[in-house]
């Protein structure tokens, strides 16, 4: 996959958020979303990596153990953090070069950022906004730390949507939210997505649609790196967990 290639699909992407991610009620706060995609440099061939640190609003967030393995495009995003926001990736041992995009699109559609990094061998590559700013060596882990898994599973027989080798079916569109008793974001996605809700409070919940029918989807939702609750069909899938 070429540099181009990578930024036409995280923009394009971006526009679609501008409408809806971060969204509450009837006067909604401006919350960023802040969107990582990582891909391969070579178009189509699949890849694995492994997140070293990701980090905003001063806090880092944790990761399953073990590299995620995908063929196209891994999205992770930040919903609610502040500056600064960034993160390090390594490309996996049996995986080529990869490239990690961030970019922050807030409500009112404006000072959007984005810095775009390829690794170079198995050297680890970092991306933070502000461009320049340090990557931090040592911060708290958020409490509670909310995290929704999504994909469509391959097979019937995968439970979970980041097992060895497989993140599932990937590309495939969805909407929904995911908030707390106090704000709802609004998100436009794609297949296999993770989504840490900063600052939740009280109770967390999160629905998802595939926009094409027929599509399962499967979304596990994560409290302090505990699964809390699993959803899973061809309509909204819900998940939630009192606080």
């Amino acid at each position: 996959m070429s540099t181009v290639d990578l930024r036409t699909i995280v923009l394009a992407t971006s526009v679609l958020c501008i409408v809806g991610c971060g969204t509450s009620g009837s006067n909604p706060p401006v919350l960023p979303e802040v969107k990582f995609v990582i891909g391969p440099r070579a178009s189509g061939a699949p890849f694995s990596f492994t997140v070293q640190t990701l980090f905003g609003g001063g806090v880092s967030h944790t990761f399953p153990d073990g590299a995620f393995t995908s063929n196209t495009f891994f999205n992770i995003f930040l919903e609610g953090a502040s500056q600064p926001y960034g993160g390090t990736f390594a490309r996996g041992s049996d995986s080529g070069d990869i490239g990690v995009q961030e970019t922050i699109v807030t409500e009112a559609a404006t000072d959007q950022i984005t810095t775009t990094a390829f690794t170079n061998g198995t050297a680890p590559v970092s991306v933070v906004i502000p461009v320049g700013a340090p990557i931090p060596t040592m911060l708290p882990a958020p409490n509670p730390e909310v995290r929704f898994d999504v994909c469509i599973p391959s097979s019937s027989a995968q439970a979970s949507c980041f097992v060895a080798g497989d993140s599932g079916i990937g590309g495939e569109g969805f909407t929904g939210s995911v908030g707390d008793a106090f704000f709802t974001h609004l998100l436009i996605g794609a297949t296999p997505s993770i989504y840490f809700l900063e600052g939740a409070r009280d109770t967390v919940n999160g629905v998802f649609h595939a926009d094409t029918s027929g599509q399962t989807l499967l979304v596990q939702l994560f409290i302090n790196g505990e699964l809390k609750d699993t959803g899973f069909g061809t309509g909204d899938v819900v998940v939630r967990h009192d606080l």
